[in-house]
């Protein structure tokens, strides 16, 4: 078994190429681990809910059809069996106004998309181990 096989991560990003590598920036940290990718927060929320999956990490863009960001990270929040799941928002925004509102709404942190696999990587490390000690601990 991969030693990272217990964690999800989720993905709600409609690009595909972003996707591609926030999956790899994942695995060059946390090997064996589920990455599940959604093309809107409308999916996303909807297989939390159904799948009752209350572990796990949330990383969402803010721009998507259907469902954007602000408003997967709300429904994410205002679902009992998920309000405690660790959600960060993923974007190119630097928009003030998006960093406040996403905090406001409870993001757990506004992570700006770089622009190496590198820098990703560095990125996210830190936030998907925030999440699981948040699931593994009694």
């Amino acid at each position: 078994m991969a030693p990272y096989a217990y964690l999800n991560v989720f993905l709600a990003d409609d690009d595909e190429e972003d996707a591609y590598f926030f999956a790899k920036a994942v695995d060059r940290t946390y090997p064996g681990c589920q990455v599940t990718r959604f093309e809107n927060g409308n999916d996303l929320v909807v297989h939390l809910q159904v799948a009752g999956q209350d572990q796990g990490v949330v990383f969402l863009d803010l721009v998507m059809p259907r469902l954007d960001g602000f408003w997967t990270l709300e429904q994410i929040r205002q679902t009992d069996s998920l309000a405690e799941l660790p959600v960060f928002i993923l974007s190119v925004s630097e928009a003030e106004q998006d960093i406040r509102r996403a905090y406001r709404l409870g993001a757990n942190a506004y992570l700006i998309k770089p622009a190496t696999l590198t820098e990703l990587t560095q990125l996210i490390q830190p936030a998907i181990r925030f999440g699981m000690n948040q699931f593994t601990q009694p």
